[in-house]
């Protein structure tokens, strides 16, 4: 069934139910047989892991958003550890924690680009809690990693102002 016909059928059931508001139980989505997401459960949606109507479903939301949360706060953690690299004067070390934190980075932000891409082709993003959690781990972890790239730089001066000292 296209788009099209999925919405009419909602309108009619809707219309109907407005018409029968008398009956003491409330409609609910899930008893009807237009249910998206009993609609994506057929096989072969696995794989686009789409509802019809072009929501995202729940299950690849959370893993996205897990892998957000992941990747950032694996960021995160290696932009603090090239500051403390940095501070005791293992400044090769802070370059490579700094390397690690942009590899960190860029997996999270690719699981954030999916998400865009997906909002520009059209397919609703339902806002939830665990999302702008992890939208927030990334911003933390970008703030941190543009800030440890700053400290390593200031701790890679004052290292070479000690030794010509």
């Amino acid at each position: 069934m296209d788009d099209t016909a999925f919405n009419q059928r909602i309108s009619r059931n809707r219309r109907e139910l407005a018409r029968n508001r008398t009956t003491s139980r409330q409609f609910d989505a899930r008893d009807s047989d237009l249910c998206p997401v009993r609609r994506s459960r057929r096989p072969g949606d696995e794989k686009t892991n789409r509802r019809e109507d072009g929501k995202l479903m729940t299950e690849e939301l959370q893993i996205l958003s897990f892998t957000m949360i992941l990747h950032a706060g694996n960021a995160r953690s290696a932009a603090m550890e090239s500051i403390q690299a940095a501070k005791k004067g293992d400044l090769a070390l802070a370059q490579s924690k700094l390397e690690e934190a942009n590899q960190e980075s860029l997996q999270a932000h690719r699981a954030q680009t999916t998400l865009l891409q997906d909002e520009a082709k059209g397919l609703e993003t339902p806002l939830s809690i665990l999302l702008i959690h992890a939208q927030d781990h990334l911003m933390t972890a970008m703030t941190v990693r543009d800030l440890a790239v700053e400290m390593v730089e200031l701790y890679t001066r004052l290292t070479r102002l000690e030794e010509k000292s």
